[in-house]
């Protein structure tokens, strides 16, 4: 009964910090960065203590069948690329020329005066890791054992996306179906596998080497 609660607690911050500070209040200019990263760590590192026994069983599952592990990793790897590359396609066709917020945000960060240190460890570390603990870890872990998986994991992988949305319009839905699409290949490798460790590693390897080119091409302009 203690986990259940403790993994509720961490869901309800999660979703306090995102609309409280986000999108009721506002925080303007570098104020709302320096309060996401420091959410997004704090969070984090509550995720990993909140969701150790999920972490350690991941591990434990890597010593008991490394090579079933690492086949997994590498198709959700590819399935995860594939679909991303289809969806961005599908951006190319419909809006060319659209970039999403989003995109331009994480560079205007590099430029702001949160040190880049803080931003790699929110964005491209704990953000990650908490996003996998609510998304995954939480709702297709917990919610597939009363409704249908065929349910959770579309849902889970819905809310992923529009998460990160920006805005409520056709072209920025089309510019974050590859998240959507994410989480459909990260819920369902985690459903079957019982791995965590599989969706945690490939979502702080998807940030972290753009964070980091990110930062270095700020750094040289």
């Amino acid at each position: 009964m203690e986990k259940r609660i403790n993994k509720s607690i961490l869901l309800f911050a999660y979703v306090v910090v995102f609309l409280i500070c986000v999108k009721v209040i506002r925080i303007r200019g570098e104020g709302i960065l320096w309060t996401q990263c420091l959410a997004y760590i704090l969070l984090g590192l509550l995720a990993v203590y909140i969701f150790r026994d999920e972490i350690k069983t991941g591990v434990k599952l890597w010593k008991i069948n490394p090579i079933k592990n690492v086949l997994w990793l590498i198709g959700c790897f590819i399935a995860d690329m594939g679909l991303n590359i289809l969806s961005n396609y599908l951006q190319y066709v419909l809006y060319p020329d659209y970039i999403s917020m989003q995109e331009n945000s994480i560079e205007r960060a590099f430029s702001s005066s949160v040190p880049d240190i803080v931003l790699i460890l929110a964005l491209g570390i704990f953000g990650p890791i908490l996003e996998e603990a609510i998304y995954r870890l939480f709702l297709v872990g917990n919610l597939s054992k009363k409704i249908s998986s065929f349910i959770v994991i579309p849902v889970s992988a819905l809310l992923f996306m529009a998460m990160h949305m920006n805005a409520l319009t056709l072209p920025e839905l089309i510019s974050h179906l590859p998240k959507f699409f994410t989480g459909l290949v990260y819920g369902i490798t985690y459903k079957v596998t019982k791995n965590s460790t599989i969706s945690i590693g490939l979502h702080v390897f998807n940030n972290l080497p753009t964070l980091i080119l990110i930062a270095i091409s700020v750094a040289w302009k």
